[in-house]
């Protein structure tokens, strides 16, 4: 059983929200529209929970968190530039095919490369 109430636990949870966002998002915006309970049910969460997930994520600048005004709308989670994996391709990018667009992840850093 989950320990919400453990220290990191909310971070913890945070991060695979995260994770699932970044894997089921539109890799052109690095946003995910959602309904909550269907986002509660995918990720195995509580909507309280997952709410406060959202807000995790919120506070400590990984995303933007839209919620919608009723169940019957849709949210939206945009995932800032610094996390988002993936480049960011404005519509109508040329070159390449628009699969290989999407799924091309973004460079990074290998930590100590470099070094003597």
């Amino acid at each position: 059983m989950r320990d919400a109430r453990r220290p990191g636990s909310a971070l913890r949870w945070a991060f695979k929200i995260f994770v699932y966002v970044c894997l089921n998002a539109d890799r052109r915006s690095a946003q995910l529209r959602f309904r909550m309970a269907e986002l509660a049910r995918a990720t195995g969460h509580s909507t309280r929970s997952l709410t406060g997930y959202l807000e995790e994520l919120r506070r400590t600048e990984v995303g933007l968190v839209y919620q919608a005004a009723n169940q019957h709308e849709l949210g939206r989670i945009e995932i800032r530039d610094r996390f988002w994996p993936y480049e960011k391709q404005s519509r109508g990018h040329p070159g390449g095919s628009r699969a290989s667009a999407l799924c091309r992840a973004r460079p990074r850093p290998v930590p100590g490369a470099g070094r003597a």
